[in-house]
């Protein structure tokens, strides 16, 4: 029980902005309020709850555990309400409004734009926003409509849409070749400079099949990376063979400068899915975008059976 009173609901929903972009800068600029009007309004809300709500320092803004459990359920009540507008103001049907997804780097730079684009053809009154990098964070909790992932997240607050497997091909920059040789087989990557991307399964033992028979390689190198951007980037270079998914080897086939090695021989792939907020009711635009996603994306992966 409260002693203060909340007498008007904005004060949560600056909360929810400044928890969500992490600054009260950014959260008044996404608002369109003042700097000062912001830090009042959460100050309102902290004194009525009686509580901190943040933790501040010169270069970094938290929530303390009472703030984030306090985000938590709040953002989860906004969402419905938001949703619960959509459904009465007839949005859904128009569909009309915005999508916020995370992708990963190489994803997000080489494919989601194009089929952003698209999608923004079909349904011209949808904004959608791109957020795009390399963390290992549930990156739903700040405020994303559709995160996509190899990762298998273990949350019961999202649900999950499996949108394939992703094919992945050992591939080296043509320059590398030129200067070491090319290699015939998988067991001769053992004479070769391998990056190894820490972040993938077995990432020191690459699997492949070979004759219908599964055939593990174990691979070192000079460089070891948990960014899939960084090892594209330094196999790119020409500095050593790589593991990559299809849409990094596609761009570095368009290129010129990569090549495909044993090809047909890979037997590595990961589940790709798009995670989502748990709801009874998913919003149709969310709905729509997740099947327009999966049957825009069929080159990369290996088509569900």
């Amino acid at each position: 029980m409260l002693d203060g009173k909340i007498e008007d609901m904005n004060d949560i929903i600056v909360f929810v902005m400044v928890a969500e972009r992490g600054s009260f800068t950014r959260a008044a600029a996404s608002l369109h309020l003042s700097l000062p009007s912001v830090s009042r309004r959460v100050k309102i809300l902290a004194d009525a709850l009686q509580v901190q709500l943040f933790v501040r320092s010169t270069r970094h803004l938290s929530l303390t555990d009472a703030g984030h459990f306090y985000y938590e359920r709040c953002a989860r009540i906004l969402g419905e309400l938001n949703l619960l507008h959509e459904e009465i103001g007839g949005l859904t049907q128009g569909l009309k409004g915005s999508i916020r997804i995370y992708s990963p780097l190489g994803f997000g730079e080489h494919v989601l734009p194009e089929i952003a684009m698209k999608f923004g053809r079909l349904y011209p009154d949808i904004v959608t926003e791109l957020r795009v990098g390399d963390r290992s964070t549930n990156p739903t909790e700040k405020g994303v409509d559709i995160a996509i992932r190899t990762a298998e997240l273990a949350d019961s607050s999202l649900a999950s849409y499996e949108l394939g497997d992703l094919m992945y091909h050992v591939c080296a920059a043509r320059s590398y070749l030129e200067a070491h040789g090319e290699p015939h087989d998988p067991g001769d990557l053992a004479q070769h400079n391998c990056l190894v991307h820490t972040a993938q399964p077995s990432s020191d033992v690459w699997r492949f099949e070979t004759r219908g028979e599964p055939l593990d390689v174990p691979v070192k190198g000079d460089l070891r990376s948990n960014s899939g951007s960084v090892i594209f980037r330094v196999c790119m270079a020409g500095a050593g063979i790589a593991r990559l998914p299809e849409y990094d080897a596609r761009a570095g086939i368009e290129s010129g400068k990569l090549k495909i090695l044993f090809s047909g021989q890979m037997g590595f792939t990961r589940m790709m899915r798009a995670y989502y907020p748990r709801s009874k009711h998913t919003p149709v635009r969310i709905d729509r975008f997740l099947k327009f996603l999966r049957s825009e994306i069929g080159p990369y992966l290996r088509p569900l059976s």
